[in-house]
C-alpha cells in the first residue's frame, strides 16, 4: 500500500512541476509578445507625435530634423492651416462637413433601423431574394452610380444643393454624389 501511495504522490509531484513549468513557459511568452507588441505600438505612434510636433515648428525646421521638440516653437502652422490660404477659412470647411455628415448619420441611422427590423421580424414573399438584392446593390461600386444619380438629380432640379447628399441616405443607399 505505501508503495501506491509513493508511486502516487511521486506523479502527483511530476504533474506539478509539469503544470509550473508550463506556466512558467507562458509568462515568458506572455512577456516576450507584450514587450514585442509594445515597441511595434511606440513606433507606429512616433509618426503621429512627429507630425503634432512638425506643426510647432517653422517650415525650414520641419524637414532638417527628426527630433520631436521644436528649437523655435511656433503657433504660425496653427494659424496658417486655419487662414487655408482662400477667402474661406477652416470654419467654413468645418461647417460643411458638418451640414454633410450629420444629416447622413441621422438619416443612415433611422433607414438602416427601419430596413434591418423589417427583414428581421417579418416574413415576406421571397426574404432571401430581396435581401440578396439588397446587399448586391450595397455592394456595387460608387462609381457605376455617380452618371445615373447625376442625370437623376439634374432632371429633377438639385444640383446646387445638399439634397442630392440627403436622400439616398434617407432610403437606405449611399449618397455618392457629394461633388454636386
Amino acid at each position: 500500500m505505501a508503495d501506491i501511495h509513493s508511486n502516487l504522490s511521486s506523479a502527483q509531484a511530476i504533474a506539478e512541476a509539469e503544470v509550473r513549468r508550463t506556466l512558467r513557459k507562458e509568462k515568458i511568452s506572455a512577456a516576450i509578445r507584450y514587450t514585442i507588441l509594445l515597441f511595434v505600438g511606440l513606433l507606429m505612434l512616433y509618426p503621429l507625435a512627429w507630425m503634432f510636433s512638425a506643426s510647432f515648428k517653422p517650415n525650414h525646421e520641419i524637414f532638417t530634423t527628426l527630433g520631436l521638440w521644436p528649437e523655435h516653437a511656433t503657433s504660425d502652422g496653427f494659424v496658417n492651416g486655419w487662414k487655408t490660404g482662400t477667402e474661406y477659412n477652416f470654419g467654413h470647411y468645418m461647417l460643411n462637413t458638418f451640414k454633410f455628415v450629420i444629416p447622413k448619420v441621422i438619416l443612415t441611422i433611422i433607414s438602416s433601423v427601419i430596413v434591418a427590423y423589417g427583414f428581421a421580424r417579418f416574413e415576406i414573399p421571397w426574404k432571401n431574394f430581396w435581401f440578396a438584392t439588397l446587399i448586391a446593390t450595397m455592394l456595387l461600386l460608387s462609381t457605376v452610380l455617380l452618371i445615373p444619380q447625376y442625370i437623376m438629380f439634374s432632371e429633377m432640379g438639385m444640383l446646387n444643393s445638399y439634397m442630392p447628399l440627403y436622400i439616398p441616405l434617407a432610403f437606405a443607399t449611399r449618397g455618392s454624389l457629394s461633388s454636386c
